[in-house]
C-alpha cells in the first residue's frame, strides 16, 4: 500500500488497530473512555519511515498495554476531514490467546500527551454510539461497522 510520505512526516496518517471478540449479541468492538475527549477507537500517528502494520501493533500497545498481538488483516482506509488525515483500521489478533481471555474493563496509562489513564470496555459493534463517544469516532465506528460487516468472518 502506498502512503503520501508528505503526510506521514506531518503526522495525518494515523493507524487504528481493531480487536473484536464474539459475544452474546454478536460482536464486540474494543474501546476506551479518554479522560477528556470521550469514547473512542484506538488509534495513533505513523511515525516517518515506519510501516501501517508495526505501527499498528505499536499504537495498540502503548495505549492499551496489549502486548502479544499480531495483524490479521487491512480493514481499509477513512479521512474524517475530506483528505487532510487519513485513519487506517487493520484488524489485530491476540496472540498465544484469544480476545475472550481479555477482560471485560481495564485501566491502562497511556504516556502520549502528558499521559493518561484509559479505561478499557468492549463496545457491541451494532450498538450505536452514544453521546458519551467522541463526534470523530462516532463516524469512525460507522465507517468499520459497515467494512467489518463486509469482511469475511474472521475466527475470533
Amino acid at each position: 500500500m502506498l502512503i503520501n510520505k508528505d503526510k506521514v512526516n506531518g503526522r495525518r496518517v494515523k493507524v487504528c488497530p481493531v480487536i473484536t471478540r464474539a459475544a452474546g449479541q454478536g460482536t464486540e468492538l474494543l474501546v476506551f473512555q479518554h479522560p477528556l475527549a470521550g469514547i473512542q477507537l484506538i488509534k495513533g500517528t505513523v511515525e516517518p519511515d515506519e510501516g501501517l502494520f508495526t505501527a499498528t501493533l505499536r499504537e495498540l500497545r502503548e495505549e492499551s498495554g496489549i502486548e502479544n498481538s499480531e495483524v490479521l488483516h487491512y480493514i481499509g482506509n477513512w479521512s474524517p476531514d475530506g483528505g487532510e488525515h487519513e485513519w487506517h483500521f487493520i484488524q489485530c489478533a491476540i496472540t498465544g490467546n484469544t480476545t475472550a481471555d481479555l477482560p471485560d474493563s481495564w485501566e491502562h496509562f497511556c504516556e502520549d500527551a502528558g499521559g493518561h489513564m484509559f479505561r478499557f470496555c468492549w463496545h457491541p459493534l451494532q450498538q450505536p454510539a452514544s453521546d458519551q463517544w467522541h463526534p470523530m469516532f462516532q463516524e469512525g465506528l460507522l465507517f468499520l461497522r459497515d467494512r467489518l460487516q463486509e469482511a469475511p468472518k474472521q475466527e475470533q
